[in-house]
């Protein structure tokens, strides 16, 4: 499971501006100047001083004015009251508070019925405070309409909340006919509905979530459905209760969709003496996705929540481990190095899956303080919408070494970007739309004895204005640039250089639904009434969200109107005894679907040692889908339009009744070592009429390299060498594998960004105390004749490819120079460069010679399937033989490696291994991209038979049997 980011909320709704304000306006502190008074405190006690002037709509000073400050932050946020003079106003923000975000600020004059709102994200409080702000006044231009029913019945007097975004709600009551109205600005847009009753009915969505529903239509239909009380039970590691923990319960639909209902007032609570609190607003449904956020520092959720069953509900809480505060520093010699936001970001976080994000702001010398777990590495920024920063990784305290390493930022100006999006055949402008930008700083840590890899960094958010454009600031480098919204996503990637102008342009070719006509008929004249057949159609083409479902007309015809471009269709009868489906490329082609009787799909599943499984959870997913390659695709480019899901018996065995046929079902099975995984099984397509009983195999995951005993693992590395050119490297050291000594192993050894020679070398890791080594591993070192020095040194060993020492290199990792006598031990010992373009001539020249093909792949050294394929090559390298010549070029390496590559790719994007064969005169036959993508090395059962494909198509020599050994190899 990919571990969640949450986004900071930092853009301003379009209609209000930011400028400067003559009369009022703080100037920006000079450098030798008194500090700003627009900044005060220190540590969790920094303020900012909001000030700002408001304005009616026709632009004069306005009266009368109502002003609402409003914090989000992970904290109680402190109240905020604002200082008003006429039209004007001011407010010191606490900004200290913990995991601060964002600030909303609504203006209100009730006499004229005019408003308006302005969000502030942290990173714009700096700016804001100098500019100041000029907030005009708008009467509404627009009206949304929330139609609330139960049971299909409208609900008077039922309270609606409507989520505008950006610390924005309006809530108002349904009328006799269950409707509440909403009277929104241009610019403002519905994100979120909820709705409930006193008697505990409630009902709610997000736009952003499936089903598909339009944003920009006039009503919004809400379903109540009926609450249960749900009593909720916050325990220790030691199972007594936790009093006194704030939490907000979250509840979503159960899947595919985890469609969130929203929150009010009910849904915050705090647990009471015996660790218990009663949830009043629990949809009486059979299945959720609930959990609550809980809202403490000293606490938190130890594992993924338990799903919820009956009325009582357990949840485990740890106790966080200590922090320690240290301090960094701000400087710039270009502004003052005052109230800038700071965030440091680990993924090495406590909880599972979540990181670890720490926020401040600088006071007015530029010095912050954070408080930080131990032992591990963050990634650090600033975040401002007028200077830049480069991004730092580093481990602010290792208590190992007792050494604080203070992280420190230098300020500059950013660089300029501007952004246009256009829509439909015109091209005209497309307002208010959200942009995301991302900046990305990759690096690596050391986890459990394992290199890990990440990209973390600044996250910021625009939104185009009524010409369709929008801009921002970076730093010079690589910018992310992406929409976002409920029905389009698309990015881009640009390279921003210095002084040189960046631009990024984005068009949506649809901006109307087109209307469209399919027909349902029934295979092999099966009887039934065409209709009663329901169609679910949906986008499958990677940038429009699009899912609905229609009837069919009694001539089985069906109409419906869709954004996508390219769409997957499937339609079945009431009682599913029949279905089918159909992918559709091409929507000038007849749409058809065939619908054929559907099957039991039975089998056993087997677990290790060739065991039942019993009582495991399974899960079947039809998956319909083009085939058609979008590499910016944000929507699926696939469609599951069923879920089958249930567990094996005692036996292991099972059975899935009304399983469509001619259509890929994917299996998967619940991890056996996370209940919050599930592991893929096998795809199969069955015919009409197949009986089929699967033997499905489960096994414990493979274990990490680092995990496997020390002498497999130095076999396996010295045959990859040996496969792949590359130099093993025995490393010793007697530390833990996650501590600081383990750090500078990993910079010195690993990281080939700090050293390019690394990539040369393929790393045996043995770190780790000594006395917690195995037996098995502590005896192959003493056989071996290695033996750790002590807990102050590591060891760097090279060796040929049969493992004999070749040279050997002590160091201490506290001595400033042992980073440099590695690097130059690594140069020293590095293979030459290989020539790809020489590489090349010898194949073709061998394949002329011996009247075959030229088997050509693209390889690299961090590339596990890469090693795998270099691998199966080798072991059926007698077999291949007949008809291929093997060559292997890195891409990234290899003098030419670019350019060589380039005749495989075309100049197509795709991942490695890619691998084609071409004839001896240097024509491509065929290459791996299959139907799905890239194949690498062919894992699964549609990669194997685009294999086989290439391998039947390209032969001259093998037979079928042999090709067929060669496929079944792979299993």
């Amino acid at each position: 499971m990919k571990r969640p980011i949450r986004l900071p909320l930092f853009f301003t709704v379009a209609s209000i501006t930011v400028a400067s304000i003559p009369a009022t306006a703080f100037a920006e502190t000079n450098l030798d100047d008194a500090p700003p008074t627009w900044l005060r405190g220190t540590g969790q006690d920094i303020e900012f001083l909001i000030h700002g002037e408001v304005f009616d709509a026709e632009g004069q000073p306005a009266k009368d004015v109502s002003l609402t400050f409003t914090m989000n932050a992970d904290c109680t946020a402190p109240a905020i009251k604002p200082q008003l003079d006429g039209h004007k106003f001011s407010a010191w923000i606490p900004a200290g508070v913990s995991s601060y975000y964002s600030l909303g600020i609504t203006a209100t004059t009730p006499h004229n019925n005019q408003s308006a709102a302005q969000f502030l994200a942290a990173h714009q409080l700096r700016q804001t405070a100098i500019d100041g702000l000029r907030l005009k006044l708008q009467k509404p231009t627009t009206t949304k309409r929330v139609r609330v029913t139960f049971n299909g019945q409208p609900v008077a007097g039922a309270t609606v909340k409507v989520e505008l975004g950006f610390l924005q709600s309006s809530q108002a009551q349904t009328d006799a006919e269950g409707v509440a109205q909403f009277h929104l600005l241009d610019e403002q847009e519905i994100s979120d509905v909820i709705a409930w009753t006193e008697d505990h009915r409630i009902g709610g969505y997000s736009l952003s979530r499936g089903p598909t529903r339009d944003p920009n239509s006039n009503e919004f239909p809400v379903e109540l459905s009926k609450c249960r009380d749900l009593c909720v039970h916050f325990l220790d590691e030691n199972g007594a209760p936790v009093a006194g923990i704030p939490f907000t319960m979250q509840v979503a639909t159960p899947p595919p969709h985890y469609n969130f209902i929203g929150t009010n007032d009910g849904f915050h609570l705090t647990t009471d003496a015996a660790g218990e609190a009663v949830f009043r607003w629990l949809p009486d449904w059979q299945r959720h996705h609930a959990y609550p956020d809980i809202h403490t520092n000293a606490w938190f959720i130890d594992g993924k929540p338990p799903q919820i069953k009956g009325d009582t509900y357990f949840v485990r809480l740890k106790k966080c481990r200590p922090r320690k505060i240290i301090g960094g520093r701000v400087n710039s010699t270009v502004t003052s190095p005052g109230g800038f936001q700071v965030e440091l970001n680990s993924f090495q976080g406590e909880r599972e899956n979540f990181t670890d994000s720490r926020r401040a702001f600088t006071d007015t010398t530029g010095r912050f303080t954070l408080d930080v777990l131990p032992e591990i590495k963050y990634c650090g920024w600033v975040l401002d919408s007028e200077w830049v920063a480069k991004s730092i990784d580093l481990i602010p305290y290792s208590p190992g070494l007792d050494q604080i390493k203070s992280p420190e930022f230098v300020v500059t100006a950013g660089e300029p970007v501007e952004i246009t999006v256009t829509t439909g055949t015109s091209k005209k402008p497309y307002r208010n739309l959200q942009l995301y930008f991302r900046r990305e700083h990759d690096y690596q840590w050391q986890e459990n004895g394992e290199t890990r890899k990440g990209s973390s960094g600044p996250q910021w958010r625009a939104k185009t204005d009524e010409h369709g454009c929008a801009s921002t600031i970076t730093a010079p480098g690589k910018l992310n640039v992406r929409v976002y919204s409920p029905q389009w996503r698309t990015e881009q990637w640009i390279e921003v250089r210095p002084d040189e102008p960046a631009r990024v342009a984005f068009h949506r070719e649809v901006d109307e639904k087109r209307a469209l006509t399919g027909r349902v008929i029934f295979a092999d004249k099966l009887p039934g009434r065409l209709d009663s057949v329901t169609v679910q159609v949906a986008s499958v083409d990677g940038t429009n969200n699009d899912e609905q479902e229609v009837k069919c007309a009694a001539d089985g015809t069906f109409r419906f109107e869709t954004l996508g471009t390219q769409l997957a269709i499937y339609a079945a009868t009431p009682d599913n005894a029949a279905a089918g489906s159909a992918a559709i490329a091409d929507l000038n082609q007849p749409i058809e679907v065939q619908l054929r009787p559907t099957l039991t799909l039975r089998g056993q599943l087997l677990g290790d040692g060739g065991q039942p499984r019993p009582n495991h959870r399974l899960r079947v997913y039809p998956r319909i889908e083009t085939g058609e390659q979008n590499v910016n695709a944000s929507f699926r480019r696939f469609f599951e339009p069923r879920h089958y899901e249930l567990l094996t018996d005692n036996a292991g065995k099972f059975s899935i009744a009304n399983v469509p046929c001619r259509t890929p079902l994917n299996i998967f099975a619940d991890s056996i070592e996370s209940s919050s995984d599930t592991d893929f099984l096998d795809e199969i397509l069955l015919e009409p009429g197949e009986s089929r009983d699967l033997q499905l195999e489960l096994t414990s995951s493979r274990n990490l390299q680092s995990q496997l005993p020390l002498a497999e693992r130095f076999a396996t590395t010295l045959r990859d060498c040996q496969l792949c050119g590359y130099r093993p490297l025995l490393i010793l050291a007697a530390a833990s594998p996650s501590g600081p000594v383990a750090e500078f192993v990993h910079d010195s050894f690993r990281n080939d960004d700090k050293n390019p020679a690394v990539y040369d070398f393929m790393q045996i890791m043995a770190v780790a105390e000594p006395e917690k080594l195995t037996e098995a591993d502590a005896a192959f070192l003493k056989d071996r004749g290695f033996e750790f020095i002590n807990a102050d040194r590591v060891t760097a060993i090279l060796l040929d490819t049969s493992g004999k020492p070749l040279a050997m290199l002590p160091l201490d990792p506290r001595d400033a120079t042992a980073a440099a006598t590695a690097a130059d031990f690594l140069r020293e010992h590095a293979p030459p460069r290989a020539d790809a373009e020489q590489k090349w001539a010898a194949a073709f020249a061998e394949a002329k010679r011996t009247n075959r093909r030229v088997w050509v792949r693209i390889s690299q050294r961090y590339c596990g399937p890469c090693f795998r394929l270099a691998r199966w090559l080798d072991d059926h390298h007698e077999l291949l033989a007949k008809d291929y010549v093997l060559l292997k070029i890195d891409n990234f390496h290899d003098t030419h490696g670019a350019e060589v590559a380039e005749r495989l790719t075309r100049g197509n994007r795709h991942g490695v291994p890619f691998h084609a064969i071409f004839d001896a005169d240097e024509q491509l036959l065929i290459d791996s991209a299959g139907p799905r993508g890239n194949i690498g090395f062919p894992a699964s059962p549609a990669g194997q038979r685009h294999l086989d494909k290439m391998l039947t198509t390209t032969r001259q020599q093998l037979i079928d049997a042999e090709i067929a050994t060669l496929i079944d190899s792979l299993d």
